[in-house]
């Protein structure tokens, strides 16, 4: 009875929501390190989601230099399937500036 419960349809479809799971977690993780890059200290300030493999990313930068940026080299991460850029170019200012 245990073995057939673990062959059910149920089972099989956990699993592969649990592997897309742990596969957009990886991929944040790579993007985040991508951005860090280009943003610094500044990625303090942006948001990023991934559902398989589409990232969204949200938050403000300071250039519309550094969104096209972050849009260019987070489409050449691997595993990167489409890139969603919702960055708001703004101005925020730094205490004590």
């Amino acid at each position: 009875m245990i073995l057939e419960s673990f062959h059910s349809p149920e089972i099989k479809e956990g699993e592969k929501r649990a592997e897309t799971k742990l596969a957009d977690l990886a991929l944040v993780q790579k993007v985040e390190a991508t951005i860090l890059g280009i943003l610094g200290i500044d990625i303090r300030h942006i948001n990023i989601q991934t559902e398989e493999g589409i990232v969204t990313l949200r938050g403000a930068v300071t250039s519309s230099v550094d969104k096209e940026n972050c849009e260019r080299a987070v489409a050449s991460v691997e595993g990167v399937n489409g890139v969603d850029n919702q960055f708001l170019v703004t101005e925020y200012y730094r205490f004590g500036a």
